[in-house]
């Protein structure tokens, strides 16, 4: 529609809107609203309203959406709040039907626009949308359109938030008939909730959905709920202000009733420890995310974990659902989230509260686990004696098709026999490669036909015999199976290196005999069978004329080509007709059934799922709880052993038909194999939450409506997903941990053996020497092999001279490959130097070759050392980093590299800033720097922070002057802020903890009445100018 045109409906429906207000002014009873005459305007302007939200698509002049804005405002939201302030002053529901038919009546102009700008714009919404609540038993009309417009990406956009808005509104309108208890029994709050959620999914940055979820939950579970969606409303991109205030009010009626400490008389005295918990977390939460001061917040944090232990009990089972304890861990990430925001002290803390709750889940799941198990018994023997019918007629069958095909290979046809000789002389020109059986040609040279075969693997007496290729794979589990399957339970991000490693050890394992059957078969065949099988593709046919005239015209052809297919057809296993996939192994581990059951059932995974995400992304704060407490790892490992089914991997003989959960796909193989694409519940709840958008990056929206994941399917990708963390913790290869691939579980490694790693020979994923330990070895062997030759040569004594001096020489490092000995030969009183490398080549050299070269390592051994001592006197690290102005202007570039480094925390002191507010209208440097603390403080970077408000702390026995220029004010200010940091950090061992970096020279810097020096020598502040001290960072 022309635009003049739009602007005439715009007008028209504002005049009407106008007569509307007034006319709704005069009305004191429900009847009145629904006059004719009112509502005759009123249905004017929907229709109105709708031609124009239809037909305007234009963003710049905005009528669409003021007309979309206008038909919920003006049409419907008025009406129904005046009716609902009748109903509560009057006390009497007269008119009631007529505002329940109003709600229909919009309900159904909100899904026409829908349905209509889906068809307008070509929108393909099943997947993004539950349609099914907007195509539901109403009768909708569509006008049947044959072709689509182009439109442009504007004019799309603009499609998608009419969408999203008429959600809301949808869910606004069937809250309203909830909230007048309609009798309809279809609706409820979960129907409502619905459209909310599917707002919240179609545009996730927009926080008004939360905030409506939120109003609709409130007074549920004792305001979690509420509190929840409040604050992930103002955490959006787009937060939705409102909800500010609405979360206070929940605040404030907490505050009131911890102070007045009143009880209702109708709790039982479980409601009333549950009521009281829930209000000590709920200030814990109001504290954090406001960071308020409080003095003793640490002891209220401690309670609140300590009550939290009480009442994961199985008595407040009622209580503390999986959506309640997953609410509660989320808002405290939220917290997190916001105080890192506010570049808060109070990070530290949370992180802290958040690892206990992660230690609590996890003991919680580990005894219910045990719990579980020990019910189940009975159901575990039926599994496994079912799976061992099965694996024992499939033993039997692959040996009985085994020893058939090896008696078949060893019956000769006579005709091969009268031939030997020719077969002898032709069969060098054969060569065998992976797709062709071909002839050389006479040029090439001639080499003898054998099967390759792979080394044998020595039998390994238990995991720990492993523990070196088991290290270099702990980084991804899924060591055993093919190329196709390399990523199968790769960590959260894989890289391309350990994806190379890994399917070399697929090969080795695919080729190495997994059971008694299997060995037995594989040490059977022998080279004779690609011989036998060779003379049978040369004389196909039992003629011996034919035979022989085949024969020779293969030979008069350059080349002989037979397709490997052909070749290798009847040596396909019935076995891989059976079951498609090269299994081998037995299943020992619990009915994985059992594990899934338990996983549908547990209240604490939810939490666990979204806690390990957490714990992810910041490896650095896992590393350090495993240093102080390693029993949190462990728990951890020992829950991830339960969980782990393993009932994909290669090695293990596994059916589908083996799991009898309801409601699972037959292909759950591929579900596992795209498990990181498929959002499940806390996924979709978090969806694009800054904190976990970098771990949402390989996730597909759509894709869980499009496979139409079930509720178990959903537990049993949650089941991978936690699996898959553990795995990540083997990758970081801090924890002492790795996958036994023999055992298929985890084990932590023996830390007793580390100090004699260097002196154990490990072997590669292959099972052959690395690289590194050849050449030692080669070097090892040329060094015992010289020992002899001198023994022989120069007689018993010179070769104890040169024992002795082996012995030294095995303290050096075991990486140097060259290595010089002088050996004193009695003979002639002459002194020669042997230079040992990996060739074996020995050098003789003249005495004052030797002499010189003794004197240089001399030289060059003091002058190391007087460095060390230099970089251990003139160099020492303080905790913290406090710099100027011109430091951070000049050499922006060294305070970022100080920063990146992690050593120290910088200071940027206020008065800083403020000459930084001052710089930024005339220096570019400083406009930079600006930008780049803003980053730093937004993303929470707790390696550089700005001073806080409090942090200063005036010298007691200096007096400051009274004028003071602009340079030396900031100086003091500076001086205060050090000061404080001092007074408050000062520990007992140690007298250095601020370094105070300058751009300028302190003793070049004067002023009259003070000295600069002095003021940080008094405190004590190390200072040092920026560039000296970088220098001699980068040194040491």
């Amino acid at each position: 529609m022309e635009t003049s045109s739009s602007k005439d409906i715009y007008k028209s429906i504002f005049s009407i809107v106008k007569s509307l207000d007034e006319q709704k002014q005069k009305v004191h009873d429900v009847r009145d609203l629904f006059t004719e005459e009112l509502q005759q305007k009123r249905r004017n302007v929907v229709e109105m309203c709708q031609i124009l939200v239809l037909m305007d698509f234009d963003i710049k002049n905005g009528l669409g959406k003021k007309a979309r804005e206008i038909l919920w405002r003006k049409a419907y939201y008025d009406f129904i709040s005046l009716a609902k302030h009748i109903f509560s002053k009057n006390k009497n529901n007269e008119g009631m039907s007529s505002v329940e038919g109003l709600i229909h009546e919009g309900i159904l102009v909100f899904k026409t626009i829908i349905l209509k700008l889906e068809q307008e714009f070509a929108l393909d919404l099943k997947d993004t949308v539950d349609m099914t609540i907007i195509k539901d038993s109403e009768i909708i009309k569509l006008d049947i359109k044959q072709e689509n417009e182009h439109h442009t990406m504007s004019e799309i956009s603009y499609a998608w938030d009419v969408i999203h808005a008429s959600l809301i509104s949808i869910g606004d309108l069937y809250r309203y008939l909830l909230g007048f208890k309609s009798s309809c029994e279809t609706i409820n709050e979960k129907l409502v909730a619905t459209y909310y959620e599917q707002a919240f999914k179609l545009n996730p940055t927009m926080g008004m959905s939360q905030n409506q979820l939120g109003t609709l939950y409130a007074g549920k579970n004792y305001e979690i709920d509420s509190i929840f969606h409040y604050l992930l409303a103002l955490l959006c991109k787009c937060p939705f202000e409102l909800s500010e205030s609405n979360v206070n009010k929940i605040f404030q009626r907490n505050a009131i009733f911890l102070e007045s400490n009143e009880l209702h008389a109708s709790l039982t005295d479980a409601e009333t420890k549950v009521k009281y918990f829930v209000a000590r977390f709920i200030l814990v939460v109001d504290i954090f995310f406001y960071d308020k001061e409080v003095t003793d917040f640490t002891d209220l944090c401690h309670s609140f974990l300590i009550d939290l232990k009480y009442f994961l009990d199985e008595s407040y089972q009622g209580f503390f659902t999986e959506d309640i304890l997953f609410k509660m861990t989320s808002i405290l990430l939220f917290c997190l989230h916001k105080i890192k925001i506010m570049g808060s002290k109070k990070v530290h803390s949370m992180n802290a509260v958040l690892v206990a709750l992660a230690s609590e889940l996890v003991d919680k799941c580990n005894m219910s686990v045990v719990q579980f198990l020990s019910t189940k018994e009975a159901q575990n023997i039926v599994f496994h004696d079912k799976y061992n019918r099965i694996m024992k007629k499939f033993e039997n069958y692959v040996r009985d098709d085994k020893r058939n095909k090896r008696e078949k290979k060893e019956e000769i046809h006579p005709i091969i026999m009268g031939h030997t000789n020719k077969i002898e002389e032709s069969f060098d020109g054969l060569d065998f490669n992976d797709d062709t059986l071909k002839v050389k040609k006479d040029d090439q040279p001639i080499k003898k036909l054998a099967k390759q075969r792979r080394r044998k693997r020595p039998q390994l007496s238990n995991c720990s015999d492993t523990e070196m290729s088991d290290m270099e794979e702990s980084g991804n589990h899924n060591t055993d199976e093919s190329d196709s399957d390399s990523e199968s339970f790769s960590s959260y991000n894989d890289d391309s290196d350990e994806s190379s490693s890994e399917s070399d050890w697929s090969e080795e394992n695919e080729d190495q005999p997994n059971s008694k059957f299997d060995q037995d078969t594989a040490d059977s065949d022998s080279g004779e069978d690609i011989i036998v099988l060779a003379e049978e593709i040369i004389y196909p046919n039992g003629d011996d004329d034919d035979n022989n005239e085949n024969h020779r015209d293969v030979f008069k052809s350059d080349e002989f080509t037979v397709r490997e297919e052909d070749i290798l057809k009847d040596l396909v296993t019935k076995f891989e007709d059976l079951s498609g996939v090269k299994y081998r192994g037995a299943y020992h581990k619990v009915d994985p059934n059992i594990i899934i059951e338990f996983c549908a059932n547990e209240k604490c995974l939810k939490a666990l799922k979204v806690l390990f995400d957490w714990m992810y992304l910041n490896p650095d704060i896992v590393v350090g709880c495993y240093v102080s407490n390693p029993e949190f790892i462990h728990k951890i490992m020992r829950l991830i052993n339960y969980l782990n089914i393993d009932i994909f991997t290669r090695k293990i003989y596994f059916d589908r038909s083996f799991i009898t959960t309801n409601n699972m796909r037959t292909d759950l193989r591929y579900l596992f194999d795209i498990r990181r694409t498929i959002p499940i519940f806390e996924d979709e709840l978090l969806k694009k939450f800054s904190m976990f958008e970098s771990l949402q990056q390989s996730i597909d929206w759509e894709l869980s409506s499009k496979l139409k994941i079930t509720k178990n399917e959903t537990v049993f990708l949650r089941l991978f997903k936690l699996i898959d963390y553990g795995f990540h913790l083997t990758k970081m290869r801090k924890f002492h941990y790795y996958f036994c691939a023999k055992d298929r579980v985890f084990i932590e490694r023996d830390r007793t053996r580390s100090g004699d790693r260097g002196k154990r020979r490990f072997r590669n994923r292959n099972g052959f020497d690395s690289r590194h330990d050849r050449e030692r070895n080669s070097y090892e062997k040329n060094k015992r092999r010289h020992a002899r030759d001198q023994k022989n040569r120069r007689g018993w004594k010179n070769h104890l001279h040169y024992e002795q001096e082996n012995e030294d020489e095995k303290t050096n490092s075991s990486k140097r490959y060259i290595r010089k000995k002088i050996i004193q030969n009695p003979k002639n009183g002459t002194a020669t130097t042997c230079v040992l490398n990996i060739n074996n080549d020995f050098e003789v050299k003249s005495t004052s070759e030797k002499m010189a070269a003794l004197w240089l390592h001399n030289e060059v051994s003091s002058l190391e050392s007087k460095m060390k001592v230099e970089k251990n006197t003139n160099v020492i690290l303080t905790p913290y980093i406090v710099v100027d102005i011109k430091a951070l202007t000049e050499y922006t570039a060294i305070v970022k590299n100080l920063s990146k480094s992690k050593k120290f925390v910088i200071l940027v002191p206020l008065g800083v800033l403020s000459e930084l507010d001052e710089l930024k209208k005339s220096s570019e440097k400083a406009r930079n720097v600006i930008k780049w603390l803003e980053q730093e403080f937004t993303k929470g970077n707790r390696f550089i922070r700005s001073q806080r408000q409090h942090e200063a702390l005036p010298l007691s026995m200096i007096q400051i002057p009274k004028k003071l220029d602009r340079e030396s004010n900031t100086f003091f200010q500076i001086v205060k802020f050090c000061n404080y940091i001092v007074t408050n950090n000062q520990e007992k061992d140690s007298t250095d903890m601020i370094t105070f970096l300058t751009g300028d020279n302190m003793a070049e810097k004067k002023s009259e009445g003070f000295s600069f020096q002095g003021i940080l020598d008094l405190i004590p502040v190390k200072y040092e100018q920026i560039i000296n001290f970088y220098s001699k960072y980068k040194k040491k």
